[in-house]
This record gives structure tokens, sequence and C-alpha cells, in this order.
């Protein structure tokens, strides 16, 4: 019997990325909705969390806390950076927080970014030290917030078939504090690479030494560093591997973008896939995983009615083709 392909449950989210309208970092991937939603209203980010709810999604992670050109800008009143001018509300991490507590959304937090993106620079001791107390400023300000379901690791992983030890010390290092900090929550991390995923011994030994709850494997599919059919070969083996180690959730990040100049580079803005390919790759991850997460909803697929419309001209058109799927396949799931 066929597997039932999954619905999207959930996907990444940014508050602020990169805006800046001098375009001098030309990181222009999130270009469409970047400069839009650092200015959401409070009624604008309940509307965009309404409308997840609306259609079956329960988990956003948070891309970033810390951004601008040199990770020194932050969108919440924290001692370690300024925070971001032009904002559409004062506290837009509060705004977030208790309009997915109104919609009953799970958010993974996140405290990567902070002062480099470096990867090096999470084992600088001076850096190190700083990050925990953002990790305490975060509980601190937001602990009280049921939608805070967890931690987002942001530094991304490449698994080459193989987890760098490094990235396993970052993960495993970071999670004591996240525990500490908040002891019922998630802990998360995407890598990518997921085209050279093996099972074997080496790889479910990492899979049990890795201190993170779920791994939402990026299927790179966007990225052009995976093939669809090579998608449903790497998910099969995971699939083995987690069971094995027997540790943390497989989860899926299915990539919904292309590339406007269609090469998979900074100075390139995200615009929306076709839903056949989108499709295509939610079959061939199904089978596999226990549940599925997109890079991205927010801007590549958006309610072309809502208040909280943002991103790319046609993130409108493969909203209404996945929703009609949606309507079919899980009508229990959908309210509006």
């Amino acid at each position: 019997m066929e597997q039932k392909m999954k619905p999207i449950v959930g996907g990444w989210f940014i508050i602020y990325w990169l805006y800046n309208p001098t375009r001098e970092c030309q990181d222009l991937r999130y270009d469409y909705w970047d400069t839009v939603t650092h200015a959401y209203t409070p009624e604008q980010w309940d509307a965009f969390m309404k409308d997840l709810s609306d259609i079956g999604q329960k988990y956003l992670v948070l891309v970033n806390t810390f951004g601008g050109l040199d990770g020194k800008d932050c969108i919440y009143d924290s001692k370690f950076a300024n925070k971001v001018v032009k904002l559409g509300s004062e506290d837009p991490l509060e705004v977030v927080l208790s309009a997915a507590d109104r919609h009953g959304l799970k958010i993974f937090m996140t405290n990567d970014y902070y002062n480099s993106y470096e990867f090096a620079d999470v084992f600088d001791e001076t850096l190190k030290k700083e990050r925990i107390g953002i990790l305490e400023e975060l509980v601190e300000k937001y602990g009280h917030h049921e939608s805070f379901y967890g931690w987002y690791l942001a530094r991304e992983a490449y698994i080459n078939p193989y987890y760098p030890e490094d990235f396993i010390r970052y993960v495993n290092e970071t999670a004591v504090d996240m525990r500490r900090l908040k002891p019922e929550g998630k802990i998360l991390i995407a890598p990518y690479g997921t085209a050279s995923a093996v099972y074997d011994e080496t790889y479910v030994d990492q899979l049990r030494r890795l201190d993170c709850d779920i791994i939402a494997y990026q299927d790179c599919v966007g990225c052009k560093a995976c093939t669809i059919e090579q998608s449903a070969i790497s998910f099969a083996n995971l699939r083995k591997a987690h069971d094995e180690a027997g540790r943390s959730a497989l989860w899926a990040d299915v990539e919904t973008f292309e590339w406007d100049n269609g090469e998979n580079r900074l100075d390139s803005r995200l615009i929306s896939t076709s839903w056949e390919r989108l499709k295509a790759q939610l079959a061939a991850c199904s089978p596999f995983v226990d549940e599925v997460l997109v890079f991205a909803f927010q801007g590549l697929l958006t309610k072309p009615d809502s208040i909280a419309y943002c991103g790319y001209k046609e993130a409108a058109r493969l909203y209404g083709e996945y929703t009609t799927w949606l309507r079919e396949a899980y009508p229990e799931i959908v309210k509006d």
C-alpha cells in the first residue's frame, strides 16, 4: 500500500535578517520578505500565526535573534547587542510568542549568529559565555510563554557522510545550558548534505552521541544539491539509522524555493517552486520521516488575502495549490 503523503506541519521564519536598503552585504536570499516582516505590526503577526494554524501548522523555527552585517543587531532588548531600529513593534519577540500562544503554535528559539557568522567562533571562550548569557536572557524574558517550545541550533552541519566532530561538540556543549535553562525544551538541528546520507555503524554512533531531540534534514533539492530520487534513498537510509540509534526524531526540512537568477548564491533571491516539484519532494520523504517542515512557508507560500501577505508574487499561487491538495487529503486539519 502506498504511503500517504504527509502534510507540512511547520517551517522556518524570520523577523529580521539583513534588512539593509543599501544592499552593502548583497545577501538577498530573503529579500522578498525580509523587507516586510521586520515592520510587521502586532495585528500582522497575529494574522500570520492564524493563517498557519488554520492549515494545520504546529511548529515554527526562528532563523535568528541576531543579524545585521556583523551579527550585532538584535530583535529584542539585549545587553549584548544593539536593538534593530525600524521594527514594527517595540518587542517583536513578545508579540510573536503571544500570537503563537493564542493560535497554538510551538516555536524553536535560537541564540546563534551573535557577533559572528563564522562557525569556528562558537568555540571562542568570550563568545561562548555571551551566547550562554543570551540563552539566559531569552528564558528570563520569554520563558513564560507556552509557545516557547525549545531551541534551534542554527549553525548547520554538512554530513559528508558524517558529522564533523566539531559540530557534535558544538551541539553537545550548547545543549548543556539549553537543558539547564529549559529542561522540558526540545532541541532541533537541521543539517544538509543529505544526498550523502548513509546507514552504517559510524553514523549510528554519531546519532547516539548527539544531544538533540529532533534532526530535520534539509532535502537539498532547492539548493540543487540533491535530486528528488536521491532524496527518497537518503531518507530511507536515515530512517534505518535513526531507528537503530533510538535517540532523536527524524524530520524533513523540505526546500520550497528556487533562485531568481537560477543559481544557488547569496545574491540570488529565493522564489517559490512549482507545486509539481514540491509535491514530489513531499512524496519522496513522507514514508520515512516523523514530521515535515519546510524552508520556508513564510514568503514562499502565502495566503493571498491575508494582512500578513509577504514574499514573491508566486507565493499566493503555491499556497493555493498546496491548500487545495491539503483540503482533499487532510480535511480534518483545515480550519479556514
